[in-house]
């Protein structure tokens, strides 16, 4: 449908939108941990390469190269890398507003879905970020 655009289109709705959401509502709250957020999605692209190269040489997946924009990076389409990317900062963002709930002694759910839907870390606001670490 797409031609060589397929997998980097359908890799940036699917994993791209989400990505963006969280930073959107969370921003505020991914700032005051952004070290430790840059630092998982570089582990994040680092390995990412590796394991593809090994699923290719064991014949577990292929890439079809009308698919993509035929960029490779250590046998791997760039697409894949920008997947990486995206994925680790979903989950980064996910882990990092979880552990932070946590530690605050704040039930997860409950407390994430109000700030959520308050818009409490939005990248709107100006939200001063309190927890043990900082007090």
């Amino acid at each position: 449908m797409w031609g060589d655009l397929s997998y980097l289109t359908l890799m940036l709705i699917f994993a791209g939108i989400p990505a963006v959401v969280e930073l959107v509502f969370g921003f505020h709250l991914f700032k005051s941990f952004h070290k430790g957020i840059v630092k998982t999605v570089l582990i994040f692209v680092a390995i990412i390469p590796f394991i593809d190269e090994v699923a290719l040489v064991l014949g577990a997946w292929n890439y079809n190269p009308e698919r993509n924009l035929r960029l490779i990076i250590i046998s791997s389409p760039i697409e894949t890398i920008i997947f990486a990317l995206l994925t680790g900062l979903a989950i980064s963002f996910a882990v990092t507003a979880w552990t932070f709930y946590e530690d605050n002694g704040k039930p997860i759910f409950r407390t994430s879905l109000h700030d959520v839907l308050h818009g409490t870390y939005a990248i709107g606001r100006r939200k001063i970020i309190k927890n043990r670490r900082n007090k």
